[in-house]
This record gives C-alpha cells, sequence and structure tokens, in this order.
C-alpha cells in the first residue's frame, strides 16, 4: 500500500483534518464578521470601568449649552451605518444630568432613546446594553433632583 492509500484510508486523519478546517473557518468567519460590523473585542476590567464612567461634561467637549447637548446624543442619526458614536452619545446623556430646570424634557429624550428602535438593533447590541445603563442611571439621578 502506498502512502497516498493510507492518508486517503486513515479515518483518524480524515476526522482530524475535518475538525481543524472547521474551527479554522470558524474563527475567520468570527474576524470577518467583527471587521463587516464594525466592532471589537475589549478586555472585561475595561468593560466595566467604561460601565461605570461618570465624566464631567467639560471633558467630553461638551459645552453648558442643552440644544448642543442633545444634538451629541442624536447624533447617531445623521450617522450612515453601524455602529452609533456610543461614546459621544453617552458622553451628552451624562451631561443632561447638568440641567435641573430642563428635567422633564431630559426624561422624555432619555425615555425616547430607550425605545429608539435604531439603538436596538443587534448590531448595536453590547453598545446598546451599556447605554441603556447609562441611560437607567442618569434618569434615576434626574429624577430624584
Amino acid at each position: 500500500m502506498s502512502i497516498k492509500e493510507k492518508i486517503e484510508n486513515n479515518i483518524i486523519f480524515w476526522t482530524l483534518s475535518v475538525i481543524v478546517v472547521g474551527f479554522v473557518s470558524g474563527i475567520a468567519a468570527y474576524k470577518s464578521l467583527l471587521e463587516i460590523s464594525n466592532l471589537t473585542t475589549i478586555e472585561r476590567g475595561r468593560l466595566e470601568l467604561l460601565k461605570e464612567c461618570t465624566v464631567p461634561a467639560e471633558k467630553l467637549g461638551l459645552t453648558k449649552d442643552y440644544d448642543e447637548v442633545l444634538g451629541k446624543i442624536y447624533s447617531y442619526k445623521d450617522v450612515v451605518g453601524p455602529p452609533p458614536n456610543v461614546g459621544l452619545m453617552t458622553g451628552g446623556i451624562l451631561a443632561l444630568r447638568d440641567f435641573p430646570q430642563k428635567k422633564q424634557q431630559s426624561l422624555i429624550v432619555l425615555e425616547e432613546l430607550r425605545n429608539d428602535k435604531y439603538l436596538k438593533n443587534p448590531a448595536f447590541d453590547t453598545q446598546y446594553v451599556s447605554l441603556i445603563k447609562v441611560i437607567e442611571q442618569v434618569e434615576s439621578e434626574i429624577a430624584d433632583q
């Protein structure tokens, strides 16, 4: 029997080959999906820090103008394609706390964001979850003012 025939008749070789090819194609598909959807992976510790972010509006480049803050929050509607600029939106959402005189309007804006179908797009899943937590945190702070 030749080497070629030995390889062709070896069931263990074929099984391991199929497993390796499946694993490599799965990794390639995962990387491709991340690239196509413009997503990235981050460390769990960094994610926890981002979730607890309470950066003042001034450090995020936001002024004390309520309309400018709303413009930054709604900037995702001007973006063509995913993902929305969650960092910019989060900064704007956090800045709403600085406008106690606009309490009712801010609560309406936050509720509208929480129910926005565009932001509930599965492509934004992890970003949306962190954004919802920020919205809920700010809603409770504004309601307590």
